[in-house]
């Protein structure tokens, strides 16, 4: 069905604009009085072109779907009704791929279908996480206190990984600066100055032999640079396609020096605060391990909590159980004793603290490392184009003072 924009006045004597689907003006505009609404203004919005939506674009940011969330806790915190609340939320929304799915949830919700049956339907744009505080939220009668938690839970992600990004900032900007420096002393300088060398008529040395060979090859294939970080961009994409190759890959991210132990740490955060949400919105956690699987964002350590949860099913304690996980034995020590003194949002909530804290520790002292290694890299870099440009020189000079 067509959608209509418009702007009317609600019954509190506020102008307001949004979106409302109906076969005609007509029935947008009885749609609009039925709601209470005075309608000023009623036209069709223009259709698009059907377009591609490819998986790098469009996609909805964490910073996005916090600013929703914000939003609808905003409504149902006070009181308004929850079609009047996405009519205010709808036109505040920039993404237009959460636009169209607002516009569809508000349909749904005028329709009479639940609130997570409305949302699930974009399961695409709302993680598990989102849609299971939802319905616990719903189920429960208690969707004001669980969206505060959501929010909340959703601001310390946002937070612990905006402060990642801005720890990775510098030292990625001097990585590229110095990739470009050589990358122009490679295409433009050295070819010129060790074509200078050659026609010296000296014996050239071997540092000098293979720093041309190495400048020339570069100068006839210079294009593999660009081309092969592309080459393993797709290849990684393709792999990750399959069920095998994202438990391949992602294990193989956990067993990297160094990045792989922080990359441990920062999942064991997401899996304790996802935990703590799911669990204190009142979800059991057989039922909360199946929905942290699918949102935890690592094949292996999903595979984990499934066979988690199958051993709870089975019996077995949630301590015990999560030994198929790859988690820290402080953290699996600290489970155990919030499910024997009936603590386990809490002791989840200090896992997520604790180790949200020693990434960020982590990181900051991988980084005092990361920079002198670059510098040390392109000090050698540099050293090796030098002496291979003054070695000759100086045994010409010392030639022709003989």
């Amino acid at each position: 069905m067509p959608e209509f924009q418009y702007r009317a006045v609600d019954p509190d004597g506020r102008e307001v604009k949004g979106v409302v689907v109906a076969g005609t003006i007509g029935e947008a505009e009885e749609t609009l009085r039925q709601r209470g609404y005075i309608p000023l203004s009623v036209s069709e919005q223009k259709r698009r072109l059907p377009s591609i939506r490819l998986p790098f674009f469009g996609r909805v940011s964490t910073r996005e779907l916090l600013t929703f969330a914000n939003q609808f806790y905003a409504v149902t915190s006070s009181g308004m009704s929850l079609l009047m609340g996405m009519d205010y939320i709808l036109p505040q929304i920039k993404n237009k791929r959460l636009y169209r799915a607002a516009v569809d949830i508000r349909r749904r919700l005028e329709h009479g279908e639940g609130l997570y049956e409305a949302f699930s339907a974009h399961s695409d744009i709302f993680p598990p996480l989102f849609l299971g505080a939802l319905r616990a939220g719903e189920a429960g009668g208690n969707l004001t206190e669980v969206l505060a938690d959501l929010v909340q839970s959703l601001e310390r992600q946002d937070d612990f990984e905006g402060e990642l990004k801005q720890a990775l900032t510098y030292p990625t900007i001097v990585a590229l600066a110095l990739v470009a420096v050589g990358l122009f002393y490679l295409k433009f300088v050295l070819p010129k100055v060790l074509g200078l060398v050659s026609e010296m008529g000296t014996e050239i040395p071997a540092i000098t032999r293979w720093v041309k060979a190495f400048v020339d090859f570069f100068q006839a294939y210079w294009y593999v640079i660009p081309l092969a970080p592309v080459v393993l961009f797709v290849t990684w994409k393709l792999v990750r396609q399959t069920e095998g190759g994202r438990l391949w890959t992602d294990r193989l991210k956990l067993r990297l020096p160094v990045a792989g132990e922080i990359l441990q740490k920062a999942l064991i955060t997401r899996f304790a605060r996802y935990m703590a949400l799911l669990v204190g919105a009142g979800i059991d956690v057989v039922e909360a391990l199946a929905l942290v699987s699918q949102a935890i964002g690592n094949a292996v350590f999903s595979q984990g909590i499934l066979m988690a949860r199958e051993r709870i099913q089975a019996g077995d304690s949630l301590g015990r159980a999560l030994i198929h996980v790859p988690l820290i034995p402080l953290a699996l020590g600290m489970i155990a004793i919030g499910e024997e003194t009936g603590r386990l949002t809490a002791q989840f909530e200090k896992i997520a603290e604790y180790y949200e804290k020693d990434v960020t520790r982590s990181v900051k002292r991988a980084l005092t490392l990361i920079e002198p290694a670059l510098l040390v890299v392109f000090g050698s870099f540099a050293a090796v184009a030098l002496f291979s440009i003054l070695l000759p020189i100086y045994n010409a000079v010392t030639q022709v003072t003989r």
